[in-house]
């Protein structure tokens, strides 16, 4: 029988796998300003607006049944007029 970490069932064939890469650090806290000079497309806008509710949920430890607030807060946190 052959066994699983054997050479001749091991997907590199003897070769070293390739380096895994690794992603940055996501920031505790990131702020995204809305620039009038530079107007976004709607997908860009919420694209951004999407990556700012996702961090405030991560913050939260994912808790659910805040996903509008999460959501509401991070279009005024985007749009210049969070209070």
């Amino acid at each position: 029988m052959t066994e699983l970490n054997s050479p001749s069932t091991t997907l590199w064939h003897g070769a070293a796998p390739p380096k895994s890469r690794k992603s940055a650090p996501v920031p505790a806290a990131v702020s995204i300003k809305a620039d009038p000079e530079c107007p976004l497309d709607p997908a860009e806008r919420h694209a951004l607006i999407s990556r700012l509710a996702y961090l405030k949920a991560e913050s939260r430890g994912f808790v659910p049944g805040h996903e509008l607030e999460d959501w509401l807060a991070a279009e005024r946190e985007f749009d210049g007029n969070a209070v």
